[in-house]
C-alpha cells in the first residue's frame, strides 16, 4: 500500500516568489504603518508598492497598500494635523492612486516576466525606477492644477526616489531572509514512501 500526500496548490502567476502566508502582509503592513509616524508626506508608498506587487498576489498586494496608505491619512489628520481642507482630501486622494499605480506595475512586471521563481535585482530596480516616475508624474500633473511645483526641485525629487528605493531594497531584502527561512518544498515525485 502507497500512501500518497495531496499535491499543493500552484501558486499564483501574479505570487512565484513564495507560498502565502499571513506574517508576510502584515509585516508590510505594520512596518508601512509604524513609517506614517516618522514620514508626513513623503512615506515611503513606491517602495512598499513595489515590494507589495512583486512578492504578493495582486489582490492581497493591493489591500496591503490600502491599509498603509489609509493609516497615513488617518495618522495624517490626527497626529500630523493635516490641514482639513479640500486641496489636502485631493492630495491624499492622489497619494492613494499613486500607490495603486506602482503595486499595480509592480504586479504586472511579474506577469510579464512569466512568474519569477526568485527575485531578480535587475527586475526589481527597473520596477522601482518605473514606479517612482510614475508615482511622482501624477504628483506632477496633480500640482498643475493643486499647485506645490515649487516641490519638484532636484534635491527634493532625489530624496524621495533614495528614501523609496532604500525602502524598496530593505524589504525585498527582509523578503528574501523570509524566504530563506521556510523549510524547503519537496518535489511531487518524494512525496511517496
Amino acid at each position: 500500500m502507497t500512501l500518497t500526500h495531496p499535491k499543493p496548490a500552484a501558486p499564483s502567476a501574479n505570487f512565484p516568489l513564495a507560498r502565502l502566508s499571513r506574517q508576510w502582509p502584515t509585516l508590510l503592513v505594520g512596518l508601512g504603518c509604524g513609517s506614517s509616524l516618522f514620514y508626513t508626506c513623503t512615506v515611503p508608498l513606491v517602495g512598499l508598492g513595489v515590494t507589495a506587487g512583486l512578492t504578493l498576489p495582486r489582490s492581497v498586494a493591493l489591500r496591503v497598500i490600502g491599509a498603509v496608505w489609509l493609516a497615513n491619512q488617518l495618522l495624517g489628520y490626527t497626529l500630523h494635523a493635516y490641514p482639513r481642507t479640500p486641496q489636502s482630501f485631493a492630495w491624499g486622494f492622489i497619494l492613494g492612486l499613486g500607490a495603486v499605480a506602482v503595486t499595480l506595475v509592480a504586479s504586472r512586471a511579474v506577469s510579464w516576466r512569466g512568474g519569477l521563481q526568485r527575485l531578480e535585482v535587475p527586475t526589481a530596480a527597473w520596477v522601482t525606477v518605473v514606479g517612482f516616475c510614475i508615482y511622482e508624474g501624477l504628483i506632477l500633473l496633480a500640482s498643475l492644477a493643486l499647485g506645490g511645483l515649487e516641490s519638484f526641485t532636484p534635491a527634493i525629487v532625489g530624496g524621495i526616489f533614495l528614501t523609496n528605493a532604500l525602502w524598496a531594497a530593505g524589504l525585498l531584502g527582509l523578503h528574501a531572509l523570509f524566504q530563506n527561512r521556510r523549510p524547503p518544498v519537496l518535489p511531487p515525485d518524494s512525496w511517496q514512501p
